[in-house]
């Protein structure tokens, strides 16, 4: 099966390759200079913009927002299960993670002083009458593929909390560092049931000297919290 071109351009993007380390051995004089820097420079003419690699993330997080329904035995077409359209929440990793070879986790600070991440946590919201279905899985975009997958499903009266909060983290960064600490959505129900994901931490900011994106953790918090109330008061109306 022939590789998708995107997914190539997408290494590209990622690449460390440096023009200007080839450009210094080439002042020198260096033959292997030379070549590196022809090599660094062919590279960088084709680099991803920004804003593609934005748009090819945003591509590829509708495609599995349509294929979580499938995946949490939903209907897409049904519209009388549903009270809202889904909120889609994407997260960074910077760390080891099952299935992913440690080659493949990398990050670029763009000209906006954004990081973009090549490996990032999908978590997809469905709004049900009943409660909230989520779908949520580990996405490489350097091969377009869902690993580590979980769905959970909490029925509102269950829900006991949704929050954005600081916990306790074990993740051990590429550069040795450890995250002990990181910013997490997370619901929570009365079982001790939860489904979280990270959106950020000051230690991700340390590590790549950039801003991480912000998140839809806010907005479906709010959603979240509306359809609690009008449940609780009996009203039952979408959100």
């Amino acid at each position: 099966m022939k590789e998708d071109p995107r997914r190539r351009r997408a290494r590209l993007y990622f690449r460390q390759g440096s023009v200007v380390l080839g450009l210094f051995l080439l002042i020198l004089g260096i033959i292997p200079g030379v070549i590196y820097a022809i090599y660094a420079l062919v590279c960088h003419s084709k680099r991803p913009t920004d804003e593609e690699v934005d748009a090819w993330l945003a591509e590829d997080l509708s495609k599995v927002q349509d294929e979580s329904f499938a995946k949490l035995g939903l209907d897409e077409k049904e519209d009388s299960e549903r009270v809202r359209e889904p909120i889609a929440l994407t997260g960074p990793i910077a760390w080891k993670v099952p299935g992913v070879p440690d080659e493949e986790i990398r990050w670029r600070k763009g000209k906006d002083d954004f990081v973009r991440f090549s490996v990032n946590r999908f978590t997809i919201l469905h709004f049900l009458e009943t409660g909230i279905a989520g779908y949520a899985c580990d996405f490489n975009s350097f091969r377009g593929v869902a690993l580590n997958e979980s769905t959970h499903e909490f029925h509102y009266a269950d829900i006991v909390s949704v929050t954005t909060q600081e916990e306790s983290s074990s993740y051990t960064l590429q550069n040795g560092l450890k995250m002990v600490h990181a910013q997490a959505f997370r619901i929570s129900v009365a079982s001790g049931e939860s489904i979280s994901y990270v959106i950020g931490a000051e230690k991700l900011k340390e590590l790549t000297d950039g801003k991480i994106p912000t998140t839809e953790a806010e907005r479906a918090i709010l959603v979240i919290r509306k359809l609690l109330r009008e449940r609780k008061a009996g009203i039952g109306d979408s959100a």
